[in-house]
């Protein structure tokens, strides 16, 4: 039984390993990511990057925006919708308290 382990236990990290190989990286080819390279270069290019600033920009600019990134966009919006349910395209801030919870009854 114990002759087993060891070999097993490197057939599984080796499979794991090979998996995330194959896995696409987040806003992979065809994503906004790659659809909006260009709008953000020409409308954000002074917005420094994290805390979902560019998304922000880029809904800013949505008029200005390639016909190719508008598109990614809602693509975008319609399979992640923002979380807590905020359309206003502003990223959720973590310098307010949540809401009061309501008390069961």
């Amino acid at each position: 039984m114990k002759r087993w382990l060891i070999p097993l236990s490197g057939l599984c990290i080796v499979s794991l390993a090979v998996q995330a190989q194959d896995t696409p990286p987040p806003g992979g080819p065809g994503g906004p990511r790659e659809a909006c390279k260009g709008d953000v270069q020409k409308l954000c290019s002074d917005v420094k990057p994290g805390g979902g600033r560019i998304i922000v920009c880029l809904n800013d600019h949505k008029d200005q925006l390639s016909q190719g990134c508008s598109d990614a966009m809602a693509k975008a919006r319609a399979h992640h919708p923002p979380p807590g349910g905020q359309s206003g395209g502003q990223p959720p801030s973590g310098d307010q308290p949540p809401p009061p919870s309501k008390p069961q009854q």
